[in-house]
This record gives structure tokens, sequence and C-alpha cells, in this order.
């Protein structure tokens, strides 16, 4: 796993690509997604047959942003299991296949209305140089503006001193390495942890790892070898077994009234037989 950004400060295309792909690799390094789940643009990018190029357009998302999706790599997004590269914040993938882009709403996508389409933090339009690359009910949006070559990460709170007709103009913009380099740091110190869903979710989250289920799973990280030795999948059948025992715990035993509607539907099940 490759733990430098070898681009310069300066935004490309590439350093974006080289920051987020470091962070799917170092997520998909620990007791979370496998790295199967990372997928990696071609050499030449993302055709127009792979991204949703008809949305972007229909969005009227400028040149340089349809040159930073054709660069960057996605996490595999599906009705099945769905994983958070942030708290709170599932990645967006841009292209055709992508479940998410499948079931935007149609009005929503008609009349333009990011915040609906899940697609940005507010509901007014943002610059044709913006793009959101995170998603979420209570996520951590990840803006990457391409004119400005900086990430803009908002929680969808407007500022007090944007101007009501652009909250984006609020919004406070941040260089993209600096940013992704303390992201990177705080994981792999465990101060954000990974948590991996069990046979009960189909989210995988991030956590505090100074609290709560994230004390404990970082623990398990470090009693599984974390960073240098690590023995992943022991953990993650670790991290599994942690999490249904407190789920488990938080729903306490069965109660009389549930022994006696399961057995009901027995017999109820025996009679019509």
């Amino acid at each position: 796993m490759n733990t430098s950004i070898r681009s310069q400060d300066s935004y490309s295309p590439q350093l974006v690509a080289e920051c987020l792909l470091r962070h799917y690799e170092l997520l998909a390094s620990m007791a979370y997604f496998d790295k199967s789940k990372i997928k990696h643009p071609p050499p030449e990018g993302w055709s127009d047959k792979e991204l949703h190029i008809d949305l972007l357009r229909h969005l009227d998302r400028s040149d340089a942003v349809i040159e930073l999706l054709r660069r960057i790599p996605y996490i595999q997004d599906d009705m099945v299991e769905e994983w958070e590269v942030f708290f709170g914040a599932f990645s967006i993938s841009y292209l055709q296949k992508s479940w998410r882009m499948w079931r935007i709403n149609k009005e929503a996508l008609a009349k333009k209305d990011w915040s609906e389409m899940g697609l940005a933090p507010f509901d007014a339009t943002p610059p044709p140089e913006v793009i959101t690359l995170t998603t979420g009910r209570y996520a951590t949006f990840w803006c990457i503006d391409t004119k400005k070559g900086s990430i803009i990460p908002t929680d969808g709170y407007i500022e007090s001193d944007a101007p009501d007709y652009d909250p984006w103009l609020g919004c406070k913009a941040v260089p993209i390495r600096p940013y992704f380099d303390e992201i990177y740091h705080k994981i792999r110190a465990l101060e954000y942890v990974p948590q991996t869903h069990h046979e009960h979710e189909i989210e995988g989250t991030i956590g505090d790892g100074s609290q709560g289920e994230g004390l404990e799973i970082a623990r398990l990280h470090q009693e599984h070898g974390w960073p240098n030795h690590f023995r992943r999948e022991e953990c993650i059948a670790a991290v599994q077994a942690f999490r249904v025992a407190e789920l488990s715990n938080l729903q306490g035993p069965p109660s009389e009234d549930d022994d006696q509607e399961g057995e009901g539907d027995d017999i109820e099940s025996v009679t019509e037989t």
C-alpha cells in the first residue's frame, strides 16, 4: 500500500485520484471492505460508455469536472451492501452501472434539485466547476472545486455569513492534499476506525476510535497486529462477533410475549397444514 502522495500540491485530477486511492486502500487493508470493492479507472480514464456523461452534461458540469471523474477510483455500490468512506459519508460513483445513479429521482433530476438527488448538501446548484464525491443523510460531503483546486468538506450547514441566494459562497475550502493526509494519519492511528458490518446489517461505518464501539474495535485492531503485522481476516471475524454481541445486548433477551407469539405462529402453521 502506497503511503505517500507523489503529486505536487497544485491541483490536478491525478492528485485527487491518488488521495482517494490511498484512502480507499487504507480502509481495505483494515477490518473493512475488500480491496476488490475499489474500481480503478483504465490508464486512459473512464470512457463515455462507462461514465454517466449524459447526466453530468444535463447537470451542467464543466469539462474539468468530467475529466476529474474520468480519473478517480470509485467504490463499488450495489443494493446488497454499502460502505462509508468517512463519517456518515458514502462514495458517489458516477459510473453508468452505479446503483446510486440508477436510483436518482427522475423528477429531481429533471428540475436539477441537487439535494434531493443526493448529489450535494444544498438545494442550491453548485458552480459548474464543483462536484461532490460523497453523500449521506449525515455526511461530510467532499466537494472538489476544480477551478480553485481545493476541497470543500461540508456537513450541509449553511454558514451565517453565506448569501441567501448561494450557500456555496459560505463554505470553507481547504487544500486537498493536507486534508486527506490528516484523515489518513488519524485512521492509521485508529483515532477514526472502520466498523465492518455484520450479518444483520448492510452498511459498514466509520466510527470514533476513542469511545463506544469504536474504542473496542480500535483495540481489536491492535490485538490483531495493526498496523505492521495485521491479521486482517481474524480481526474481521472478531469485529463482527463483537458487533453482533453488542446488538444482542441492546435488544435484550426475548420476552415471554415473543415466545408466545412464536408458539402461536407454529400452532397456526401446523393447523393450516
